[in-house]
């Protein structure tokens, strides 16, 4: 198993969520090396939501560490777990959610929030961009090929999901 196309998958798997939902209908991925690129124009994530006080991107992103910092916390997210994973396997994420009029950027490192930039959205865009680095520890290849047969087979699938690959439109069945 390939972890890094894994890492790509899990996040795709959101985006194909929230356009299954009727949410999304585009779905832009960036690759340069290893850093990749995901935005969808879907809702934005739940950036105002808690469980038990904690904010719901620390659940989402950084769930594997929430309880060494919140010892009394009772619930868990089993549906974030695949993404508190991911987060894990990064050096680096920059999160940036746009919702309700504002955007707000996320720095994540280690499976930790670092920093939270929040300002205006006069444009009143919305949607989700994921951006990230795996560890240098993960010796896997990302190939180029790889995310783009990945990207096929999801076009094929979801038809009426537009995907673009470093600024081309990608259609389901192959190049």
């Amino acid at each position: 198993m390939n972890l890094k196309l894994a890492m790509f998958k899990t996040v795709m798997a959101y985006v194909i969520t929230e356009y299954q939902g009727g949410h999304a209908d585009t779905v832009k991925v960036n690759m340069d090396g290893d850093a990749v690129s995901i935005s969808d124009n879907g809702r934005g994530h739940a950036v105002d939501n808690t469980l038990n006080g904690i904010p719901y991107l620390d659940i989402v992103y950084a769930q594997l560490s929430v309880f060494d910092r919140n010892p009394n916390m009772k619930a868990f997210q089993l549906h974030a777990l695949g993404v508190s994973l991911f987060s894990e396997m990064c050096e680096s994420i920059h999160l940036t959610v746009a919702k309700n009029g504002a955007i707000r950027e996320y720095s994540i490192s280690n499976g930790t929030v670092t920093g939270i930039l929040e300002y205006a959205n006069p444009a009143c865009t919305h949607g989700n961009t994921v951006e990230y680095r795996p560890r240098k520890e993960i010796d896997d290849e990302l190939l180029k090929d790889d995310l783009l047969e990945t990207l096929h087979t999801i076009s094929s699938r979801f038809p009426c999901l537009t995907i673009f690959f470093n600024d081309q439109k990608v259609s389901g069945g192959g190049p």
